[in-house]
């Protein structure tokens, strides 16, 4: 999945409709190209929701508990991390998603059913060149309670080392090495799927949370296994990374660096791009174009 440095949309519209994990609604979401620049927007990919426009930046995150959710006024939109993950590693920087409900579909609790629909869509590029950040010192956000920490330092194409610690011990220890996400996405990366520790799943519910979770789109882990075969043995750390990315892509542009994370989740993911986003505007960064 080698490409220029070029803006891309996709090259003719698609669709795509199913449950969301959490409402358990039925959503359906339309991709439509975008053949002209809007520079008013901080991210070339906005998505249409009841007639709100809500770009896909980090200046419009409503919530990162659980998962992503972008709100412009009291309009929102939630579950957009496997979406934005699928779409930034395919080079898409301009696209408008046009949604019918509140919540992403999670099709099969992984990113598949995008890059399905990515395929099937293709990529035409745009004539303007790709913003692309750069960081010029190591930048980290920790959590000293629990040791959970994440840092960039700069690269030339986004990488990642990611580490998952569980105290089950058939869990134990998970790390993912990648030197380039976006040329692994579609097998190494996009089939890793949604997984929840079974006492998470009963908060959940009790919490009127995912209510369109199954067995056929979230891995549940027990007390003792999981609840269906691994697709890989670090398939739960590889979910992780997943989420990374779709969490940078909302950062509006490729970030060039490697990516430390030890026990990570979506809300230290964000601490890290909103510092990351806050050290471009104070010029210890650049965005180039």
């Amino acid at each position: 999945m080698a490409m220029q440095n070029l803006r891309r949309t996709i090259a003719k519209e698609v669709e795509y409709e199913g449950i969301g994990l959490h409402t358990g609604t039925l959503t359906k979401v339309k991709l439509i190209p975008v053949f002209e620049v809007d520079e008013s927007y901080p991210s070339g990919i906005v998505f249409l929701c009841d007639g709100v426009a809500i770009p896909a930046h980090l200046t419009f995150v409503k919530s990162s508990q659980r998962c992503v959710v972008l709100s412009n006024g009291d309009v929102s939109v939630s579950t957009v991390e496997h979406l934005l993950a699928a779409l930034y590693s395919f080079g898409i920087s301009d696209v408008h998603i046009l949604v019918r409900g509140q919540e992403i579909p999670i099709g099969n609790g992984d990113a598949t059913h995008w890059v399905k629909l990515l395929m099937e869509a293709g990529t035409k590029e745009l004539g303007q060149e790709r913003k692309v950040i750069t960081v010029r010192e190591p930048i980290e956000v920790r959590d000293e309670r629990s040791g959970a920490y994440a840092r960039v330092v700069g690269d030339k194409k986004l990488s990642v080392h990611y580490t998952f610690e569980h105290e089950r011990p058939f869990i134990g220890v998970q790390s993912f090495f990648c030197d380039d996400l976006k040329a692994h996405f579609i097998n190494d990366i996009a089939p890793a799927r949604t997984f929840g520790f079974i006492e998470e799943v009963e908060e959940l519910l009790e919490r009127g949370l995912g209510k369109g979770g199954s067995l056929e789109n979230c891995l549940i882990v027990f007390s003792d296994g999981y609840s269906a075969p691994l697709r890989f043995e670090d398939e739960l750390v590889r979910h992780k990374v997943l989420d990374l990315i779709g969490d940078l892509a909302l950062l509006g542009a490729d970030l060039n660096a490697r990516v430390e994370v030890y026990k990570g989740g979506h809300e230290l993911h964000l601490q890290l791009a909103h510092l990351i986003w806050e050290r471009l505007m104070s010029g210890e960064g650049e965005i180039q174009s």
